[in-house]
Formats: C-alpha cells, structure tokens, sequence
C-alpha cells in the first residue's frame, strides 16, 4: 500500500471525528458495511459512485476539494543550512551530512480541519449564489428580440447563457 493512500485514509477518519461520528454510525444511516468504511480509513481504497455521495454527506465534505488539499499536502519542512536545520517554526535543529530541501505531510488532523473550513465555505458560496435573485424581465416584453440584442451583444458567453436563461423560464409562463 503506498503512503499516499494510507495519508488518505488518515484524513479521511481525521474529518470523521472532527464531525464527532462512528464508522457504524455513518454505516446506518449511509447504508455503507463497515469493512468498506475501515477500508476508506486505512487507506485500502477511495470512495466512489453511490459510496463517495455517501461519505460526502455522512462527512459534509466535498471529494475534489479533499483530493486537491490531498494532491497539495507535501510540504518543504526546513532547508539544511551549515549543519542545522530551520524548522517551520523557526526554531533549528543539528544535522550531520544533510542538504538540502526535506518535504513531509500536513498533520491529518490539520489537513482534515483545512478541508472541512473550504468544504464549508464551498457549501456557504453554493446556498448564496441558490438564493440570489433572478432579474425579471419587463412585463410585455419581446422576448426574442432581447435574445438577438443579448447575443449581438458584448458580453461574456457565461453571461449570454444565464440572460438566455432567464429568458427562457419567461417564455414558457
């Protein structure tokens, strides 16, 4: 098993006890055995299809927001400098023989709280963008003439498409 996966999978069980749940409690209610739950968290496998929908509810994570801080985890832990090292927190320690940069993983436990705050702050975007107002389209309208005006116009193909949109939810009341 490579390192890689076994960090995931203590990241994974790191996010579960922040979030204060068992293995057999998301097994439960997430309808998932708890051998695969153990797996996930000793880093045997990673969730997919109906399974990692579970677990990102179960965790209230999103997976590709954790693959990303899993992809980015490696971090540079000091560079050897006349026989010490400089450590993150400023503090030196002796070496012998050593140069160079040493690269080491985020604490699970840290990463796991990273991935929680930006899956919270990605769920928090996610409901004010749900709930910010639609312009409406004036009373009367000709619809298809805004149409060709929005698209002869200079505006971004995004902005097209959501104009175009709004209109098209006008057009069918």
């Amino acid at each position: 098993m490579n390192e890689r996966k076994i960090y995931e999978g203590k990241v994974l069980r790191a996010i579960r006890e922040l979030r204060n749940l068992t293995c057999p409690d998301i097994a439960r209610q997430y309808d998932i055995s708890l051998p695969v739950i153990y797996d996930y968290e000793q880093g045997r496998s990673f969730p997919r299809a109906k399974n990692a929908k579970a677990i990102e509810a179960a965790l209230r994570i999103d997976l590709e927001i954790f693959k990303k801080y899993i992809y980015n985890s490696e971090i540079e832990t000091g560079v050897a400098t006349g026989g010490f090292k400089v450590n993150p927190d400023g503090t030196t320690t002796s070496i012998s023989g050593t140069s160079g940069v040493q690269k080491t993983r985020i604490d699970p436990a840290d990463l796991a709280q990273q991935i929680i705050d930006e899956s919270r702050r990605q769920e928090q975007e996610n409901r004010k963008n749900a709930a910010s107002p639609q312009p409406a389209v004036p009373a009367g309208a000709d619809l298809d003439l805004i149409i060709a005006e929005v698209m002869a116009s200079d505006l971004d193909a995004e902005s097209k498409v959501k104009v175009f949109n709004i209109i098209s939810r006008h057009k069918k009341k």
